[in-house]
């Protein structure tokens, strides 16, 4: 906003504001010339339309990807400079994306009209696809860069949650959706509709595919591999098919290798789950790429089988590495893989103010993207020591602090005490080294009374007069002779507010909030902070102790 006065009375006032769309856009307006000349309109920020749910990494450039919100457009965006490249209509909501796991061939029979061409616009013989899963059922076929329409697959007639592609030699497209089934196409054919999977008796929630299966007894024999499918619906089922039979297999898969890993259920990511989830909580997952398994050349059999590049961190172990999740808490956790047992350490971290739906790795694993739900933002996280060759990030030494030898609190023990430097000009000094601070407890204040064995009563009343947790208290019961008032001081709440305050413990029994016990010296009773204990051998302890 340009707040200068004009030059002179003839000086047109330049007018400029920034404006936000119910498409989720902001605006710039700037009349340049006057408001007579009409304003000149530009496009800051585009957003998504609707609640966004899917975002999907190019294959091999780690700076495109693209996500698709419940509204008929797909954004393809530049992870670099966080610009969107293009837009462009669908024809379907969009619930799921996919980027092809390798270039597709151009052809005139099975994609008439399609000439594709790279990022920079030069012309070449293969070009990726993304697939859209429909929230209104269908899938529509797009072009990985300039967005043009390509097929559109009306098999399924209901939502699609996860869609995802496989590598050559025979790349394919598996669709899992609200019809609890998987639908199958072949790629090379144009989509054509190659099985269905049915078997499942819940939403299909999520699915991977394996890497190429070279064995002689493989479908198509020794040369032709074998590929795949492993499946999660929402009853919190795995099963595995045979993506060309549409069989479902019941051998146990626990061997084998998967080139992506997104499914949320499975051994190598059951430590993911939190104490107490109700196995919806945690909404997408992804692993990382380094140190895993890869297809060198899907056109070379038994020998296309190679490995990532594994992170120094665990490169002496086979397949070890990353994986990320996305849970309903808004927030992104990072684990080692495979995560196989319960309460695995992860680092936590926030951004999103709704339900994160989406996350992946680019395709160097420097980054992950997340999508979130209701707040219709993408967040970008960079990667610190996930990929081959990361340096460790340097983290400063703790400065090594001063100690003097000297009396602790001016009394007769000594120690080592630490020189904490200045506050407002005064030298302060820490605590003695070896010897634990001094706890803020709260104040007793002792009350005499008659006592049955000095012809008087006496009762001990405990006021918490502060904030703090409770403490220990040795001796039979809290009793006292003369009147004695000690007040440490008062301790904050940032000490601990997480858990209940630290009962109070003697032989007479133990106090805390909400607790009330008899025994057979005396009476205990705690409510509110305050304690009252009556008890014949009171005195000579109270003695003992000072």
């Amino acid at each position: 906003l340009d707040g200068r006065p004009p030059a002179g009375p003839d000086d047109p006032l330049p007018l400029e504001f920034v404006m936000g769309t119910n498409r989720c856009d902001v605006w710039e307006v700037e009349y340049k010339h006057g408001v007579q000349s009409g304003p000149e309109v530009s496009v800051q920020v585009y957003g998504h339309l609707a609640d966004l749910y899917a975002v999907a990494t190019h294959p091999t450039d780690p700076d495109v990807f693209a996500s698709a919100a419940e509204a008929d457009r797909v954004f393809l965006w530049n992870a670099a400079d966080c610009n969107l490249i293009r837009t462009s209509p669908t024809g379907v909501v969009g619930r799921s994306i996919a980027f092809s796991a390798e270039p597709v061939p151009s052809s005139a029979k099975y994609f008439p009209g399609w000439s594709p061409t790279s990022m920079k616009n030069q012309p070449v013989s293969a070009g990726h696809h993304i697939a859209v899963g429909g929230k209104s059922g269908s899938i529509a076929v797009i072009d990985g860069v300039t967005l043009q329409p390509l097929a559109m697959l009306k098999d399924v007639q209901s939502a699609v949650d996860d869609v995802k592609f496989c590598g050559g030699p025979r790349q394919m497209l598996a669709a899992g959706s609200h019809d609890l089934v998987v639908d199958v196409y072949d790629v090379d054919r144009g989509y054509v509709h190659l099985s269905r999977c049915q078997g499942h008796q819940a939403t299909i929630t999520h699915l991977d595919w394996s890497l190429p299966l070279y064995s002689p007894n493989g479908a198509g024999g020794a040369d032709k591999p074998q590929r795949l499918l492993q499946t999660n619906c929402a009853s919190y089922e795995i099963l595995h098919w045979d993506p060309v039979t549409g069989r479902q297999v019941l051998v146990n898969q626990r061997d084998t290798q998967w080139e992506s890993f997104t499914c949320v259920l499975g051994f190598s990511v059951m430590g993911v789950w939190p104490d107490g989830s109700d196995g919806t909580d945690i909404n997408a997952v992804d692993r990382a790429k380094c140190g895993q398994s890869v297809v060198r050349d899907p056109k070379v059999p038994r020998a296309s089988l190679g490995r990532w590049p594994a992170p120094d961190s665990c490169a002496e172990l086979d397949g070890a590495g990353f994986l990320v999740t996305a849970d309903d808490f808004g927030k992104v956790k990072l684990f080692n893989y495979p995560c196989v047992f319960n309460d695995a350490p992860y680092r936590e971290y926030k951004g999103h103010a709704s339900h994160a739906m989406c996350i992946r790795f680019t395709a160097d694993d420097a980054r992950v993207l997340t999508a979130g739900g209701h707040d219709r933002a993408m967040l970008q996280f960079k990667t610190v020591g996930v990929r081959a060759g990361d340096e460790p990030p340097v983290k400063p030494c703790a400065p090594v602090p001063k100690r003097t030898w000297g009396p602790i609190d001016g009394g007769k023990a000594y120690g080592w005490i630490e020189d904490k430097g200045t506050v407002n000009g005064t030298r302060t000094r820490g605590e003695g080294v070896g010897r634990p601070p001094p706890v803020a407890m709260p104040s007793m204040k002792y009350v005499p009374g008659s006592s049955p064995l000095h012809g008087e009563e006496r009762r001990a009343t405990w006021e918490d007069t502060s904030v703090g947790p409770t403490r220990q208290v040795s001796g039979a019961g809290a009793v006292a002779g003369p009147s004695v008032t000690l007040t440490p001081p008062a301790m904050g709440r940032s000490q601990s507010t997480a858990r209940p305050a630290t009962a109070a413990t003697g032989s007479s029994g133990t106090i805390g909030p909400g607790y009330s016990q008899k025994h057979s010296r005396g009476e205990a009773s705690f409510e509110r902070g305050r304690y009252a204990d009556v008890d014949d051998e009171a005195e000579e302890i109270i003695e003992d102790e000072f």
